[in-house]
């Protein structure tokens, strides 16, 4: 057969597979309509949704407002100072004043103390006598049972000639304490005795005891007037003393309590 014949042959061929080729790839084809074409993907039936039952109302409440802070303690009047200049520079020193309590005039022996003199309170409250020129603090006290009971301090300064006028305030309440006897130590304040039945006494305490705090403040720096000054107050009230006993520390709070024949 010629070579010319033959080419013409085998492209018939070809053109007749790729027409058969064609027809059957179109006969594969899904039919046309509702039927949804094979990339569809499958539909799922999901399940009805919960039911759930109504809620109750909430039971009703009752907001009540916070109640009013408590007032703070009434605080004592500060102490006044006035200066009366010097009529003559060689005239002697005075203080004069008087001294009060939150009920008016304090009753008991009251005194006014300091700057090289002292002085008693007249039944006015009133005071006054000579002192030592130069600065010094005055301070009024009141014998009560077995304390002592000190104002806070004022600063003066008494000029030769001079008289310097003061106002000072004594605490009107019932003074408390623990009954122990106190001398300095190297860490703070040592008890020498204590007052039978006393709180220091009920509270385990014993001569020999190192107190090295008094309501958290160090006790190391403290005089015995500081410390006897902190130890006392309001009766009833709370004072808690840091105790070194045979090398441990350990914390004691007492109630303070009226005494007799006793100081501390």
């Amino acid at each position: 057969m010629p070579v010319e014949r033959r080419g013409r042959l085998q492209g018939v061929a070809v053109g007749i597979a790729l027409a058969l080729a064609v027809a059957a790839w179109v006969l594969a084809l899904p039919p046309r309509g509702d039927d949804p074409p094979p990339w569809t993907l499958p539909q799922v039936e999901l399940p009805p949704p919960p039911t759930y039952a109504p809620l109750e109302p909430l039971p009703a409440r009752t907001v009540r407002a916070a109640a009013a802070p408590a007032a703070a303690e009434e605080q004592s009047p500060a102490p006044t100072v006035e200066v009366v200049p010097a009529a003559s520079p060689d005239a002697p020193a005075y203080v004069t004043g008087t001294v009060t309590s939150d009920g008016g005039t304090p009753e008991g022996t009251v005194r006014v103390v300091g700057c090289g003199g002292q002085g008693p309170v007249d039944a006015d409250g009133s005071f006054f006598f000579e002192v030592q020129p130069g600065p010094c603090e005055l301070r009024a006290a009141r014998q009560e049972g077995a304390f002592r009971v000190r104002s806070e301090p004022v600063a003066v300064e008494p000029a030769p000639g001079s008289e310097v006028r003061a106002t000072l305030h004594l605490p009107a309440y019932t003074t408390g304490g623990v009954g122990a006897r106190v001398r300095r130590h190297d860490l703070g304040i040592r008890i020498h005795a204590l007052l039978e039945g006393a709180p220091a006494e009920a509270a385990g305490l014993r001569p020999g005891d190192v107190i090295v705090a008094v309501d958290g403040a160090p006790a190391v720096d403290m005089t015995v007037r500081d410390f006897v000054d902190l130890s006392l107050g309001r009766a009833g009230t709370e004072v808690t003393y840091s105790v070194l006993r045979n090398g441990r520390e350990e914390q004691v709070t007492m109630t303070r309590t009226p005494l007799e024949g006793s100081r501390g």
